[in-house]
């Protein structure tokens, strides 16, 4: 018998046994095949943290006397002085502008900040109104602790809010533990089965239609903040299902705040924060998670000895494609590749190393994309500050030209985003476009009549405050914790 007539009984056996597994799968396939037809899609999971806060305080109280709202003492410790009429004039315009450190002015303060910008080329660009400005930035404010400030104020009569918030969402300890999980893309053979519609319609059916409520997220009255913490870097630690966590809160707070504003029919103005990327180095890097020690002693030797520059590009490449998480690597590689004159590649470096930063005291990329996602998804006016700064770096790439240090615009910064929100304001038909061709230089006038009038210890005691900034965003914090055990989560 020649080997072809041997093999010949085997094929036909295998033949068979697939033949019976292709017919075992055919409903299986037919039914996936109706469900793409009838365009089913599985139930978006319901992200809704219940959020506490112990002892919660307005931060605006009235002093009927003055006949003015006025920031609460109790508040000044994150808060700057402000007020406005508590019978609003007829002429006024109300705008309350929330966020944190970057709105109120920080390192400086509400004298130099977006909103006293805005008020002022407001006042310029249309006399024949009050505008007023309030500013609502509170010093490590992320945005669940903006939705009360939002709420408190849509009772002091606003005509618009304005929305800067992204940086601090990473600097208070807590877990999502007890809530729904998020679920992640899975790669592989895994996201393979994952995305099948009748796997995720079997998911759906078995999944507990009513799981217990959340646990809620407890926050001390005002911020405690880890890094305010002596040694406080070292609770940070890579934790991707904590980060999309926080990412999943952040974008449910910002959709919470514009459905409020929606609600009342009140203007809203989203915007896009911007970054020191250039010119600030991840505050904590570590190793990528499936980093071998081999791999671990490959990075090591690819920086032994002293190179030339096209010979030290190829090694930081070589060194990030083993370890691809690693924050510093990545800062590392995109000033190479600035050197070498490749903006858009040390750009998209640049974008990594902040992104991969395990304490991230920056806006992730990812949420920048969320903010997009939502203004377009809401009809909301979305002011990119991000795209801003990047036209007006000489590299593309925004850096100590633009910023006091990781987040905080320069003076000129914050002018530069209350001019982009004007003319916002003036595509959204809310302020009219002046008749006065000397306008601009009106405003630019006024701008620098303001400065001139601030008292040498203003910028002194911003200095100082930079000062302290550079020492807490290096961990370098002065509380004690009492209890090591405990987190910011604790009353």
């Amino acid at each position: 018998m020649t080997t072809s007539s041997r093999d010949r009984p085997i094929r036909r056996k295998w033949f068979f046994r697939l033949a019976a597994i292709l017919l075992g799968l055919s409903p299986f396939a037919f039914f996936e095949g109706a469900l793409w037809l009838s365009g089913w899609s599985p139930a978006e999971e319901e992200f809704n943290p219940v959020v506490e806060f112990i002892n919660p305080q307005p931060l605006f109280e009235a002093d009927v006397e003055s006949g003015h709202y006025r920031t609460r003492q109790d508040r000044l410790g994150y808060f700057r002085p402000e007020q406005f009429a508590i019978e609003k004039p007829a002429s006024e315009f109300r705008i309350f502008w929330l966020g944190g450190s970057t709105v109120q002015g920080r390192p400086y303060a509400i004298e130099t900040s977006c909103t006293t910008w805005l008020e002022l080329a407001l006042n310029e660009t249309d006399p024949s109104r009050d505008w007023n400005v309030v500013n609502c930035g509170g010093v490590s404010y992320a945005s669940y602790r903006l939705v009360p400030i939002l709420e408190e104020v849509l009772e002091y009569q606003p005509d618009l809010i304005l929305i800067y918030s992204g940086h601090n969402e990473f600097l208070e300890d807590r877990t999502y533990g007890a809530i729904k999980p998020i679920r992640e893309f899975a790669g592989g053979a895994e996201g393979l089965v994952s995305s099948l519609k009748t796997v995720q319609l079997v998911r759906e059916l078995v999944e507990d239609d009513n799981p217990p409520p959340a646990a809620p997220l407890r926050f001390s009255g005002e911020v405690d903040a880890m890094l305010d913490y002596q040694q406080g870097l070292q609770n940070y630690h890579r934790d991707d299902n904590w980060r999309a966590g926080v990412q999943a809160h952040f974008r449910f707070n910002v959709e919470r705040m514009i459905e409020l504003c929606q609600q009342r029919e009140l203007p809203v103005i989203l915007f896009n924060p911007t970054r020191n990327l250039k010119d600030c180095p991840p505050f904590k890097s570590l190793d990528s998670p499936e980093l071998t020690e081999s791999q671990k002693q490959g990075v090591q030797e690819l920086f032994s000895g002293d190179d030339d520059p096209d010979t030290r590009l190829i090694r930081l490449k070589q060194a990030v494609q083993l370890n691809p998480r690693h924050a510093g690597l990545n800062y590392a590689l995109a000033h190479e590749l600035l050197l070498q004159l490749d903006h858009e590649g040390a750009a998209t470096s640049f974008r990594l190393a902040c992104d991969e930063d395990i304490c991230p005291l920056r806006i992730l990329s990812s949420m920048q994309q969320q903010l997009v996602q939502i203004a377009e998804a809401t009809s909301t006016p979305l002011i990119d500050i991000d795209q801003l700064f990047c036209e007006r770096s000489p590299t593309g790439v925004p850096g100590e030209q633009l910023f006091l240090d990781h987040v905080h615009p320069t003076i000129e910064g914050h002018q530069m985003i209350a001019l982009k929100t004007l003319e916002q304001m003036q595509e959204l038909k809310l302020v009219p476009i002046s008749d006065d061709s000397e306008v601009d230089e009106k405003i630019s006038t006024r701008f620098r009549e303001a400065v001139s009038r601030l008292d040498p210890l203003y910028f002194a005691e911003g200095q100082r405050r930079l000062g302290g900034l550079l020492r807490w965003a290096a961990g370098r914090g002065d509380k004690i914790r009492r209890n090591p055990a405990a987190t910011a989560t604790d009353p």
